[in-house]
């Protein structure tokens, strides 16, 4: 008998993570956190840092008042650690030995959420944006801001749509952007739910390819450039999809120096890699993606 108690009690255990709602991942490669800021946690989700290369640590800095802090290794022995949240706030961590880096994240938890909505997309109609979703519940919901990016980051509000305020049934909601900007290959769109206490709950991004995305350039920045030996050469990029951003490094002559693949999230990416040791020069960076590829010129002084 104590051997089936001690069974069912690890099996409970073992468990405590599926009370969770929804689990966010969030990877640590290249001395970055993917993605590094999530706008959509709820009280009850798990956050879960998984490692995909390097040393790294998942550190707490700042977070709200009774929340518990956390400092985790995520190494070749410490591959995930969960975290579940219990407490609404803003929570920022770092990896201690990469801080420096730029290697910082960011989560926001949310409240008791005014509404449940779900099945938010975005599709193009005779050059229009359509932006549609629907709620399975609203409670003392007052209205949702339209809130659209042509980065992923820095997003502004294009319009409102009124709610229906309380409501069990489930509920179609739709906006249309007319004014779609000529010269993007990308469109972000999220969509913030007001309540009439002045409570707010985000959406998740939804990224809108346009005409231009199939001959757009991916990699939207690379910098420093021109770079020394030392540096961490940083890159934004757009992924249509979860993957892998393959990067190489090539000598003018076209020999292959060398290469790393980095963790790529759907929407916009920012990241960074360590140079290797190059001599002064000209040298070619290639980026490849979902079957696309552009390079761009890296100067080393």
């Amino acid at each position: 008998m104590k051997k089936i108690y001690l069974l069912l009690f690890s099996a409970a255990l073992l468990s405590v993570p599926a009370f969770s709602q929804t689990v966010h991942v969030v990877n640590t490669s290249n001395f970055a956190f993917a993605p590094n800021n999530i706008q959509t946690v709820k009280v009850g989700d798990t956050i879960r840092f998984t490692r995909v290369n390097g040393t790294h640590t998942t550190t707490s800095t700042n977070i709200p008042a009774g929340a518990a802090s956390w400092d985790q290794p995520l190494n070749a022995t410490s591959l995930v650690y969960n975290y579940v949240v219990t407490v609404p706030g803003t929570y920022d961590y770092i990896c201690v030995p990469h801080e420096a880096l730029g290697m910082v994240g960011q989560f926001v938890v949310q409240s008791v959420a005014p509404v449940k909505m779900t099945n938010l997309a975005s599709v193009l109609v005779e050059g229009k944006a359509k932006i549609s979703w629907q709620t399975a519940s609203e409670e003392n919901a007052d209205h949702f801001s339209i809130q659209q990016s042509i980065d992923g980051i820095n997003f502004t509000e294009i319009g409102t749509v009124a709610a229906a305020g309380n409501s069990q049934s489930l509920l179609k909601y739709s906006y249309t952007v007319n004014n779609v900007p000529g010269s993007a290959a990308y469109l972000y769109f999220r969509v913030l739910t007001v309540d009439k206490d002045g409570k707010q709950q985000y959406s998740s991004i939804i990224l809108l390819h346009l005409p231009k995305a199939g001959e757009a350039n991916f990699v939207k920045k690379m910098y420093p450039n021109p770079a020394s030996n030392g540096d961490h050469v940083h890159f934004d990029f757009n992924a249509e999809n979860n993957g892998l951003l393959d990067i190489t490094i090539f000598e003018t002559t076209g020999r292959k120096l060398f290469s790393m693949p980095i963790t790529a999230v759907e929407g916009a990416n920012q990241t960074h890699m360590p140079l290797p040791k190059l001599r002064k020069g000209s040298y070619f960076v290639q980026f490849s993606l979902e079957g696309k590829k552009q390079t761009l010129p890296l100067f080393i002084q």
